[in-house]
Formats: structure tokens, sequence, C-alpha cells
């Protein structure tokens, strides 16, 4: 059976003969992106028979976690980079679709190239460079205030975690010290008030303390939704490729706080967070149909709603490659020709 989309080839005609080589390496690592939701975070250093979530899960968790602390910190006359802050959320778990989440456990022995996995996964696309520098400026621990605070962030997920398993009835092993401990490592005066309230309150007490403290500004709960992060990905993509139109810039971190509050924009913003979404639902019916689920999709409806240039040609990209492209790129199955487009070495 076919990998790719069988009602895609008529969808805009006009567009072929138009596609960068950016276009075809980008939706390439959009769709790697994507199986974020398939790689599950470890939480056996907690609970080895409990549940993970997936990474794409986790990712929003934190970048909620994050944007309160963001604005705690902002309300105490300490200048943030809120849009670095979420920047360091959103992508420093992205190599894990590469090697996955390896557990401090895990590390006794096995050890990660995760300079090859960076070089491999953002080497192809040419703003590449940023993302790589953005995650090891998180790995290292900057003393800047954002890179302090997005650790902070990836550390309250933990007390969270264990508020919530707790609650679900799986036993952890002396859950108040491992706390204790995670209190400890905060770095931030910020983050330590916020994880002693959070290690008062249960997991729903706690969700709602996070929405008080991100002024209120989504009603939905977010905390364990994969669509919000993979959204965010992608609309980083297409403000990447807007760039190659020519076109002007837009307030990328206006756009990623737009996703994750689900604000409504009808402006330039909106209009990327617009094609964002649809391309995220393109990506996941794609992906239902390779998991054989009976799923189905208008993908010329989908096309006609696009707002964007940049939006359309990704969505022409990836409504027609093999989602396993990347994969097979990783294998040494094949290559990449002078215009970006995946040759087979199989056949």
């Amino acid at each position: 059976m076919s990998r790719t989309s069988k009602n895609s080839s008529k969808i805009n005609a006009k567009l072929k003969g138009n596609l960068m080589p950016e276009y075809y390496c980008t939706g390439r690592l959009v769709t790697e992106l994507v199986t974020l939701n398939e790689e599950k975070r470890k939480v056996k250093y907690l609970s080895p028979f409990a549940p993970p979530p997936s990474v794409s899960e986790h990712v929003t968790g934190l970048m909620l976690i994050g944007s309160a602390l963001g604005y705690l910190i902002a309300e105490n006359k300490k200048p943030i980079n809120r849009t670095f802050l979420l920047s360091c959320l959103l992508w420093h778990d992205a190599p894990e679709a590469r090697y996955g989440d390896i557990g401090r456990d895990q590390r006794r022995y096995v050890s990660i190239n995760e300079q090859k996995a960076l070089a491999d996964a953002f080497g192809s696309v040419t703003w590449g460079t940023e993302v790589i520098d953005i995650i090891e400026q998180f790995e290292a621990g900057t003393t800047d205030i954002a890179v302090k605070a997005a650790k902070d962030a990836d550390a309250l997920y933990v007390i969270y975690t264990i508020k919530d398993l707790l609650q679900k009835g799986f036993v952890i092993n002396d859950p108040d010290m491992r706390i204790q401990k995670t209190l400890k490592r905060l770095s931030t005066e910020e983050a330590f008030n916020l994880g002693v309230e959070m290690s008062q309150r249960d997991p729903r007490e706690i969700k709602n303390l996070i929405r008080k403290y991100n002024r209120l500004q989504y009603k939905n709960d977010l905390l364990h939704s994969e669509s919000v992060s993979t959204v965010a990905l992608i609309s980083w993509a297409l403000l990447e490729l807007r760039k190659l139109e020519r076109k002007n810039g837009i307030d990328r971190g206006k756009v990623i706080e737009t996703i994750l509050f689900n604000k409504l924009n009808s402006g330039k913003i909106g209009r990327v967070v617009n094609d964002a979404n649809k391309i995220y639902k393109i990506l996941a019916t794609r992906r239902a149909k390779l998991q054989g689920k009976n799923v189905s999709l208008n993908f010329s409806g989908i096309f006609k709603s696009l707002k964007t240039v940049e939006g359309k040609k990704l969505a022409q990209i990836l409504t027609e490659i093999d989602l396993y492209e990347w994969w097979n790129i990783l294998m040494g199955y094949g290559v990449i020709d002078n215009k970006g487009r995946f040759i087979s070495k199989l056949r």
C-alpha cells in the first residue's frame, strides 16, 4: 500500500515547479516532529508501572507552566524574554524524535550522540542553526533568566507528575522526599514559591493555579494536549518559510502565545495560526491512516481554507510525500537531490 495521499495530485497544479528545496526539507522535518506524540516520557523513576505521557503532551504542559512562571518573574520587575523562554520549552525535547526519552537509569548503560542527532535533524533546513542554539543554551543552563525559568518549568512539571500519579493510585517511593529534592533544584525565587504552592494542591487545583498565573487566558484543560505543541512547531516552520517568500516578519512570540492560549486573531498572526492548525490536521489524518485507523479528510477542502502562500506550498508537499522519508534518510535508504526531493536507493 502506498504511504502517500491518493487525492492530493490535483489540489493545486499552479504550485508545482515552484516548491523550493527548503519546503521539501521542512516537510520532512515537520513529519519527524509529529512522531513526538509516539515517543513516551520516562516516568519509571517515579513509578515503574505508570503510563507515561507523550513527549508532545509533556511539552505543552511545560509551556503552560513556563508561561505562568514567566508572568510571575515579570511581576517581580525582573526583565525576561518570554519568547525565548517559550522557545526553549518548545524545542528542547525535539531531538527525542531521533533517540527517544532516555531516563537517568538508562544512561547508566547507554550514551547518546546528541550533537549528531541535532545536526542530522536540523541540518537540512536553513533555520536549523537557530533551533540547535536554543536547545544547546537550554541544555547548558546559562545564566539567562529565561533559560533558568525554562529549566525550572521542567522541574516543576515533575511535581505535577508526582501529584497526578498519586491521585490516580500509583505507588511512588517516598513522594515527599522527591518533591523536596525537586524544590531544591529550582534556581529562581518565583519557581520555588510556585513549586511550594503546587506541592500543597491536587492535580486539578494545580491546573487551576497555572491557569490563574497565566492570567486566565485559556478555558480548556491543556496540560495533556498533544496538538498544541505540535501546532506551535508547525507555525515556527511556517514563519521561517515566510521569510523565503520575502515577506515581512511576524512576531514569533505572539504566534506561539496565540496557539498556546487559543486566542482569536484575524490578522497576519491569525492566518499563520490557521494554516498551522490545518497542516496539523493533514498530518494527523495521514498518521492515523498509517496506524491502521479508518479516517478520512477532504484534502481539497483543507487546501482551500489555507490563508498563506507558504502554508499552501507546505501542505502541497505534506499531502504528497511519503511520511517515512525522514526515517529512510536517517537509515541511509535514500538521499536528497538538488531540488530537495527524496531519491530512494532501494528502487
